[in-house]
């Protein structure tokens, strides 16, 4: 497995109410998985590895993905308590397949810290709550697919048939 990722953020304030944070970022992920596999049946007496056995099968598996994204987003907050958040990531992934593309999602976030409010201390609410947050948001997210979702493949096995021993496919 390989992760990597990073971000850069920067902030302004164009106004002395208003603080602008804008982010970007991106993250990568690789999975590479290998598989090897034995079966002896009819194992002889006193045998214990599958090479001892009458009749011997073996697999093998290699399978990887990879997924990258990209995201953008800006906050703007008013007065330290009220925030709105827009953002978008964009997704590619080898299990997409060709015809797929990229993924795009985009979302949108909102809060407002209500216990900082003058009025708030003064309400009946604000003699037991210390903090209060209101959040709202809104987006679009994906599900990846298996890992190989997007290959169309046709596979061997050995299968018995009518007591003999033949090569089958499977999708």
């Amino acid at each position: 497995n390989l992760t990597t990722e990073g971000t850069l953020t920067g902030t302004f304030d164009p106004t002395s109410t208003i603080r602008s944070t804008t982010s970007v970022g991106v993250q990568f992920f690789r999975e590479r998985v290998e598989a090897a596999a034995s079966v002896g049946r009819k194992l002889a007496p006193g045998s214990t590895t599958v090479s001892g056995a009458v009749k011997t099968e073996g697999s093998e598996s290699v399978g990887e993905r990879r997924r990258m994204g990209i995201f953008v987003q800006q906050q703007l907050g008013y007065r330290d308590r009220v925030y709105v958040t827009p953002g978008f990531r964009l997704e590619e992934s080898s299990t997409f397949g060709e015809d797929h593309g990229r993924e795009s999602l985009p979302r949108v976030g909102a809060s407002w810290v209500v216990s900082e409010e003058d009025w708030f201390e003064e309400s009946f609410a604000g003699s037991f709550l210390q903090s209060l947050r209101l959040r709202g948001a809104w987006g679009v997210s994906g599900k990846q697919p298996g890992d190989l979702a997007a290959l169309r493949l046709l596979g061997t096995q050995a299968v018995t048939f009518q007591e003999a021993d033949v090569i089958g496919l499977t999708l």
